[in-house]
């Protein structure tokens, strides 16, 4: 699947050529491992596009719904008084409330549906808590620190249970492609040759050199007509038709003995990464449907700066009756907890209570 992603106007398009034509992506089918080559564009002041070299930033590629919630599994809280009971990933503000006594002694629990508001009673200050999750799809339980508490007000927290997208792209799974282009003029019988032009060739213009003469250059698009034109001016002319795998037949008038590809073939900057829809995620999303709408998101991250770089509907279909290799998610990115750093200039990014990461936070005046 070819994926052109618009980054100044956060959608897909077509192409460079047609950012504004219709777009129609394939459907996604469950048990599929899907190649992806993902190109990046902006639009420049003249409103012409410009090819942005993904390779330089972490990309990652969604596929799921929006604010997703794990429908199975347990979370639990841990702090320095003790670890909760195991919480079922959507369970009752009540049930929430109960279970927290063993990390909290005692609090109050607003919301549900794996969104909540800690507030505990005693005032006090805490260390930040720790979460875990247990369950076959992959989810984060995240605790944002409201107030760690003081002597005279009590410690509150938000925590938020989310799925993580079931089928993804991370950052460490791309490549950058390879844009060095092949092409090929070769000849198979008597007057017949072929003309192979690399097939991710975007960008540029080539030239045929048949026998020491040279045609003028060629759109890298023009097709068999402009190949036709160019060897006919050039006094080498030719029958030319499609090969139907992407190449051409040439066919000459008269003998010939070289021919080459010449000019300035360009393949743009793109990305690879396989887009695996095997995860056990994917499967919940598709439990007694023939097919469910996703959200497709490419995120970009840089310097500090994350940009949602493309997101469009896109449609998840079950195989008639095909059996699948279902690979069970593991929780790898459970247990995370945020907080602000006392100077207030990072956010503070902790796993199974250790400090990983901090981000800098933008100054305001």
């Amino acid at each position: 699947m070819k994926l052109n992603a618009l980054i100044n106007q956060s959608r897909f398009i077509t192409g460079p050529g047609t950012p504004d034509a219709p777009l129609f992506l394939p459907p996604l089918v469950f048990g599929n491992v899907v190649p992806i080559e993902l190109r990046g564009w902006s639009e420049c002041a003249d409103g012409s596009l410009a090819a942005v070299d993904l390779s330089t930033y972490q990309i990652s590629l969604l596929v799921g719904k929006s604010n997703s919630r794990p429908t199975l599994g347990f979370w639990q809280l841990t702090t320095t008084y003790g670890t909760s009971t195991a919480i079922a990933s959507r369970a009752t503000k009540e049930e929430v409330e109960a279970a927290l006594v063993y990390a909290f002694a005692s609090c109050t629990v607003e919301g549900g549906n794996g969104s909540y508001i800690i507030s505990l009673v005693q005032p006090g200050i805490w260390a930040l808590p720790t979460a875990t999750f247990q369950g076959n799809t992959l989810s984060n339980v995240l605790v944002f620190e409201i107030t760690p508490g003081t002597v005279d007000t009590p410690a509150q927290y938000r925590v938020e249970v989310l799925e993580v997208a079931p089928a993804r792209i991370v950052p460490a799974d791309w490549t950058a492609g390879d844009t060095t282009p092949v092409n090929t003029f070769t000849q198979v019988s008597g007057r017949l040759w072929e003309l192979v032009l690399s097939p991710s060739v975007d960008n540029g213009f080539f030239t045929l050199t048949v026998d020491g003469d040279e045609t003028e250059f060629i759109d890298y698009a023009g097709g068999a007509y402009a190949i036709l034109v160019a060897l006919t001016a050039a006094d080498k002319a030719a029958t030319v038709i499609p090969n139907g795998t992407g190449g051409y037949w040439v066919k000459f008038a008269a003998d010939v003995t070289t021919a080459s590809v010449g000019g300035n073939l360009v393949i743009l900057p793109f990305s690879e990464g396989n887009l695996d829809l095997t995860s056990t995620g994917v499967r919940e999303l598709l439990d007694g449907l023939q097919f469910t709408d996703v959200k497709l998101t490419v995120v970009l991250v840089k310097d500090g700066q994350t940009i949602t770089a493309a997101i469009a509907d896109a449609m998840l279909v079950m195989p008639v009756n095909q059996p699948a290799t279902i690979t069970i998610d593991a929780p790898r990115m459970a247990g995370l907890t945020f907080a602000i750093s006392d100077d207030e200039s990072y956010l503070e990014v902790y796993q199974n209570g250790e400090l990983i990461g901090t981000v800098a936070l933008n100054a305001t005046s």
